[in-house]
């Protein structure tokens, strides 16, 4: 999962822009990041690319420094390829002798067969790479095109890719923003003035408010751009064209579960509204009592949500959010790329406070079990500290498959960590291996109604729209290269 981002200003350099609509697209990957710029006055593209997050990456060249009112940039979180500066983005490549730089979030599932298109000489010099990523393809498909106009070539290699994508590229001065047939990941326009920008959420665009004229002029969001849907960002504005026809709608779930910031809203839904509602039906399905404890920080609004609903149905329960600390410096465990990173990262992550916890009945709340690795670990800090028993409620139900579409927990299938599936299914046991007193999952069902209980008239959303493989091992998009039983 990746977050994308891109502007066209009337007035101001870029550069400031996109750092600033990429470090709140920071929860969506911090392995690497870049911003490319294009300098109108030399016709050339300005550029600032490097590993870590974005103050690291423009810690010794300021992003005001780059050239140009029209730019693109990315923070990475690694699906296909290594976590390296080969494959950060964005990513250059050449159409009709001229330079363009592209951003993607997404995951390509056809690789093998896009490669083998290319011939053997080219799969022999990537196999000798040895390190070669979706991104890297895309570009070189696009170099390559044979096509009449880089429009025509966009289109002609979109129409070649399997799996979801969002696309946000710049071209002689215009961006180019471009979302798969089936919608998996969010890709959004705002206007500022003037100013045209994209993003991958809409909370990129609310920390973007400038001084104009003496007053001050925030971004306006216009829509998030459709499945199938071509937006290009050129000085007279945004003009729009559909590259295909749009399949059947299906949104990642876990994006409003986990990957959207709280603050973001996406076709007609707001994230923490929306989570908060699952907090309801997870009351319903797994009531408790005693004290009420949020896994900060995607399980909090959950959390409350579950708190108050048990109130409401007259439970005896007491809310506790800093009953486990989670100090300010602590960055999000899954978009780190290499399992031993995350096991030191998660013993920095939390941290009981005894003195809430000591001899208390402790329910934990998180928005998901994966790996099961965070959720035992809080347990085992939770027993330290003194509690009398410790429950867990997830906010969402078994993870069973793998996600192949961005996430990249297909790893994770190979190797036989995703914990749910390692223990088929069985409730009692996976509990037991996390060592809680009991645990309960939210049913799917009610995953999805809690969404469209807060949608607003107008919303696309329903019952079937959703992406939801890692429950039900439905692949809508195809496996691709993936071996999936």
């Amino acid at each position: 999962m990746c977050g994308v981002f891109g502007i066209l200003n009337e007035r101001r350099p870029a550069g400031p822009d996109i750092f600033v609509g990429c470090k709140q697209l920071q929860h969506r990957g911090k392995e690497s990041g870049g911003i490319a710029t294009y300098d109108a006055a030399n016709n050339v593209i300005d550029r600032r690319i490097g590993m870590g997050e974005m103050p690291l990456v423009f810690a010794s060249r300021k992003a005001d420094t780059l050239r140009g009112r029209v730019g693109v940039g990315q923070v990475r979180y690694s699906n296909t390829g290594s976590s390296s500066i080969h494959n950060a983005q964005p990513m250059f490549g050449r159409y009709d002798c001229e330079e363009f730089a592209l951003c993607f979030n997404g995951q390509i599932v056809n690789m093998k067969e896009l490669l083998d298109g290319f011939g053997e000489d080219y799969r022999d010099g990537v196999n000798l790479q040895g390190d070669y990523c979706d991104t890297r393809l895309v570009v070189d498909l696009i170099s390559t095109s044979q096509a009449p106009s880089f429009i025509d070539a966009l289109v002609d290699v979109l129409r070649k890719l399997k799996g979801a994508f969002c696309f946000v590229i710049l071209y002689k001065g215009e961006i180019y923003a471009a979302r798969d047939p089936y919608g998996v990941h969010p890709l959004q326009i705002a206007k500022r003035g003037n100013d045209y920008m994209v993003a991958s959420e809409s909370c990129a665009f609310d920390h973007l408010k400038i001084k104009s004229g003496g007053r001050i002029q925030k971004p306006q969001f216009m829509k998030d751009i459709d499945p199938g849907e071509m937006v290009v960002i050129g000085e007279s504005g945004p003009r729009s064209q559909m590259w295909t026809i749009p399949r059947e709608f299906k949104f990642d779930i876990f994006e409003i579960k986990y990957f959207l910031r709280p603050d973001s809203k996406v076709h007609g839904v707001k994230v923490a509204r929306a989570r908060r509602r699952n907090g309801y039906y997870l009351a319903e399905e797994h009531p408790t009592s005693g004290l009420i404890v949020p896994v900060k920080s995607s399980g909090e609004h959950d959390a409350w949500g579950y708190y108050l609903h048990l109130r409401e149905m007259g439970y005896d329960v007491e809310w506790e959010p800093d009953a486990l600390l989670r100090p300010n410096t602590s960055g999000r465990i899954w978009v780190e790329p290499y399992e031993e990173v995350r096991e030191e990262y998660l013993r920095e992550k939390f941290n009981a406070i005894e003195e809430f916890i000591r001899g208390q009945d402790i329910t934990l709340v998180d928005d998901s079990i994966v790996r099961g690795t965070t959720i035992t670990h809080i347990i085992a800090l939770c027993r330290e500290a003194g509690a009398r028993s410790v429950h867990v409620r997830s906010g969402s139900d078994l993870y069973l498959w793998p996600d192949i579409y961005g996430n990249d927990t297909y790893k994770d299938y190979v190797k036989g960590t995703l914990i749910a599936r390692r223990f088929g299914g069985d409730v009692a046991r996976i509990a037991k291996e996390i060592g809680a007193d009991s645990l309960g999952y939210l049913s799917l069902e009610k995953m999805k109604q809690a969404i469209l209980d807060v949608a607003e008239p107008g919303s696309p959303f329903t019952m079937d729209s959703f992406h939801d493989a890692v429950f039900t091992g439905t692949y809508a998009l195809g496996k691709g290269d993936f071996d999936i039983k």
